[in-house]
């Protein structure tokens, strides 16, 4: 600050007001964004990967310092690819999973939040390998960097003295509060190369960014924005892929321009870009699991979204695939699926990892209870809004709608809930309409299938009645430490392999899995010796995963105290709910 007051009074008054120009602009200033790339030669003197296979780079520093990176390659077919960055002097980050680069010819990018150096390892030698380049933070150079925090501070200290702060587009038919594409930047950053195209949207194709966890509240938009440069300038798409992206912290952000209330395709599920709407989780989730939040906003987003264009959140649909070569499904091949599904449904993929993956049913419950009514261009209807999961030999519960061609509830008429067989459709319960038009009728099956109702000679979409086994635990009260202790399961119907599942309380007293192992059974039977080094409560499950005749289901909790006094207390609170003060 002693450098600026030495500064002659007009110079110094001409500075200041370049950099609190942005604060006193209706646009929200962003830092200059930049892409630039570096040629990678792969040479036979290059150190193998782990277990003596594939390749690893040596230590590169980048040309400037980088946000975001990725890589591009010349050859076709899959290269397994994984990144680690760092800044100079500071230790390097984990290894990350930047995928396989099925169909693109190219990693997934991932997030470094400012980086000089990088490494990368691949499952080959690819031919023509590049690593692309995203800076957002305006921190490339080290001029960069000072007139940035020039203008960040001066920036910051007036928009505080005249209270601005970025809109957040909500609206009054049910939509959420979600963050315009200015406020990220998009306006400055990311103009998309062609006008939107639009379609429909039939279902909502769960994702997540692979970019990285390890970003604050304050870097979510930069994380957005470089992602959005690296879709556009080093994939080579129009704009950002994604229709919408939720970071941890809950917070939606709009994706690819076009309207936020319209069909706008995107470039998220080749083949089915036209019929669906796509939601990126920001983040990656292979291994870690995405926030409470951030699963309740996609679900909250989707009960918005699909009913907003006519699709309810539950049941299936049927869609036609477009082809391509990163889809899963060939041209003109019709396709059942999940009204929210994830994009490893569509696509050659692990998207949107394992540990999202298994949230997507929580996102279908919590989406269900929030979903709006559907929009309709007129005539009547008969829908199917819910069909509620049940476990084996107990009622399953189908839910569902019927309305004239007002848009009116029609009551007083019977519905008749069908199943599908290999010989057709056939009844296997009736009910009756309310006077608001809607319905619930009960059904016992032993396995998944497809349902649909008729009522009022009109025909509901097809929905999947989930039929999970029914699922015990047993383990001992208590055990030493590092010593085994027995655990046993049973599933009906029988199961040929179920999964052991084992968590301790974290200290905020959310159990946490920290073991998880799967065991073949003998007549549905499992007996499995298991031990821990943890001290204190463990929490026990049974696990079954999905099959052609069942979906996934868990065992009631048990509880084994390892080793400590006060695991009584700690168990009697996580039965409840509560934590440790």
């Amino acid at each position: 600050m002693g450098r600026l007051l030495a500064l002659p009074l007009a110079v110094l008054a001409m500075l200041l007001a370049w950099a609190a120009a942005p604060a006193l602009s209706s646009t929200p200033w962003h830092p200059v964004a930049e892409d630039f790339s570096l040629d990678l030669p792969v040479t036979a003197g290059a150190r193998a990967a782990v277990a003596g296979r594939g390749w690893r780079s040596p230590v590169i520093q980048a040309p400037r310092r980088f946000d975001l990176m990725g890589l591009r390659w010349s050859d076709r077919g899959e290269v397994q690819t994984e990144i680690r960055t760092r800044r100079a002097g500071r230790p390097w980050s984990a290894w990350a999973d930047a995928g396989h680069g099925h169909g693109i010819q190219g990693s997934d990018p991932v997030w470094a939040g400012g980086a000089d150096f990088f490494q990368v390892r691949t499952s080959r030698r690819p031919r023509g390998l590049r690593a692309h380049f995203v800076n957002v933070t305006g921190t490339a150079t080290g001029f960069d960097r000072v007139a940035t925090a020039l203008r960040r501070g001066v920036t910051t200290a007036v928009a505080s003295a005249l209270g601005t702060q970025a809109a957040l587009a909500q609206g009054g038919d049910g939509r959420p509060a979600i963050v315009p594409r200015a406020a990220w930047g998009a306006e400055q950053g990311c103009r998309p190369k062609e006008p939107p195209a639009y379609g429909e949207v039939r279902f909502g194709a769960v994702h997540h960014t692979v970019s990285t966890n390890a970003y604050g509240p304050d870097e979510s938009a930069g994380v957005v924005l470089a992602i959005c440069r690296f879709h556009r300038n080093a994939n080579g798409w129009s704009d950002i892929g994604y229709n919408f992206l939720v970071d941890r912290y809950g917070r939606i952000f709009e994706g690819r321009a076009g309207g936020v209330n319209r069909a706008v395709i995107g470039a998220q599920a080749q083949g089915f870009n036209a019929t669906s709407t796509g939601v990126a989780a920001l983040g990656t989730f292979a291994n870690s699991a995405p926030s409470d939040r951030q699963v309740s906003v996609i679900a909250t987003l989707l009960a918005w979204k699909l009913p907003h264009h006519g699709a309810p959140t539950t049941g299936t649909v049927q869609v036609r695939s477009q082809g391509g070569s990163a889809s899963r499904f060939a041209a003109g091949q019709t396709v059942t699926l999940r009204r929210i599904s994830g994009h490893r449904d569509t696509g050659e993929t692990e998207c949107p990892g394992r540990m999202l993956y298994d949230r997507l049913g929580r996102i279908r419950e919590l989406a269900a209870r929030r979903q709006g009514p559907l929009r309709q261009a007129g005539g009547a209807r008969l829908e199917i809004t819910e069909a509620i999961p049940a476990v084996w030999d107990a009622p399953a519960t189908v839910r569902g709608v019927l309305a004239g061609s007002g848009g009116a509830g029609v009551g007083g008429q019977p519905v008749e809930l069908q199943y599908a067989t290999s010989r057709g459709w056939r009844a296997t319960a009736t009910t009756t309409t309310r006077r608001d038009g809607t319905w619930s009728v009960q059904t016992r099956k032993s396995r998944n299938w497809a349902v649909r109702a008729r009522a009022a000679g009109l025909t509901s979409q097809t929905a999947r009645l989930s039929v999970a086994p029914a699922l015990t635990v047993d383990a001992p009260p208590g055990a030493r430490r590092g010593e085994s202790f027995p655990v046993t399961g049973t599933s009906s119907p029988r199961k040929g392999r179920l999964e052991v599942h084992l968590a301790r309380p974290d200290a905020a007293g959310r159990y946490r899995t920290f073991h998880r192992q799967s065991f073949r059974t003998r007549a549905g039977r499992v007996s499995a010796p298991m031990r821990t080094d943890a001290e204190g409560p463990v929490r026990v499950r049974v696990f079954f995963r999905e099959d052609g005749r069942n979906s996934r289901g868990a065992s009631p909790d048990d509880f084994v105290c390892i080793g400590a006094v006060t695991c009584e207390i700690d168990r009697v609170l996580s039965e409840v709910g509560g934590a440790r003060p």
